[in-house]
C-alpha cells in the first residue's frame, strides 16, 4: 500500500474501541458499531457501506475498505460485494453452482461461485458439494 493510500484510509476509515468505526463521507463523520455493518458493495470509484438505517460512500477501493473491517466478520461473498457473517439468517441452494444469503430483513445476495466454498465451510464448518 503506498503511503498516500494509507493517509487516506486512516482518514476516511478509522477502527476505534468498543467495535466502534469512524467513517468519514464527505465532511461527516459517521461513527457506527461493527455490527450494524450489513454489507459492503463496490460502486464505480466508491464503496458503499450499507448500515441498518443508511448507506455510506467512502473513496476508497472496496479491496482496502474490506481489509479493515474483516476483523468484524465482514466477508467477501462476489467479486465486488461483501457481508457481515452475523447478519446472515439463512444459506439457499438453487440449483447447480447458485447459492444466496438472506440476511437480516430478507434481502438476498447471490454468492460468486468462487466464494461459495469458503462461504460453505464457514457456515456449516465443513467442505459440503450441494
Amino acid at each position: 500500500m503506498t503511503a498516500a493510500l494509507i493517509k487516506r484510509t486512516s482518514n476516511a476509515l478509522r477502527i476505534l474501541n468498543d467495535h466502534r468505526i469512524a467513517i468519514r463521507e464527505g465532511a461527516s463523520m459517521h461513527i457506527v458499531q461493527a455490527d450494524d455493518i450489513v454489507s459492503v458493495h463496490a460502486d464505480r470509484n466508491v464503496t458503499r457501506i450499507a448500515i441498518r438505517d443508511c448507506d455510506i460512500r467512502v473513496h476508497l477501493p472496496f479491496a482496502v475498505v474490506l481489509d479493515a473491517l474483516r476483523e468484524f466478520g465482514v466477508v467477501r461473498i462476489h467479486r465486488g460485494r461483501a457481508v457481515n457473517m452475523a447478519r446472515v439468517r439463512r444459506l439457499v441452494g438453487r440449483g447447480r453452482h447458485r447459492l444466496v444469503l438472506v440476511l437480516d430483513g430478507g434481502v438476498e445476495h447471490r454468492v460468486g461461485r468462487a466464494f461459495q466454498s469458503a462461504i460453505r465451510t464457514r457456515i456449516n464448518g465443513v467442505e459440503r458439494s450441494w
